[in-house]
């Protein structure tokens, strides 16, 4: 998903950008280039999930391009993740850390 600045000016950036941006550079805030939408059907397949899978299935196309649900998904109640993909989502994790640069700060 793209992110554009309120005010216009700034370049358009993917939400990791944006997030590691804070404010755009033409001082506006980011938000969505087009607002996802959920269909009535969507909406009715949340009944019953905890609030943790709502939050990820509303969440996901925000993080489009980004995240995968794997990587976004919260570890369990108790904190203690374990097993193969709970090791991914920390690979996953650190892969991202990784990627991310000084200039990734600069406005």
């Amino acid at each position: 998903m793209d992110y554009i600045s309120t005010r216009g000016s700034a370049p358009t950036l993917d939400f990791r950008a944006a997030t590691l941006a804070g404010l755009a550079s033409d001082g506006g805030l980011y938000v969505p280039a087009a607002w996802p939408q959920m269909s009535a059907q969507d909406i009715r397949a949340l009944a019953g999930l905890d609030y943790a899978e709502t939050a990820v299935r509303v969440m996901m196309p925000f993080v489009a391009g980004v995240l995968d649900e794997a990587g976004f998904v919260a570890p369990p109640a108790d904190g203690e993740a374990e097993g193969p993909a709970a090791e991914a989502q920390v690979e996953e994790f650190r892969a991202f850390l990784d990627s991310v640069t000084p200039e990734d700060f600069e406005g």
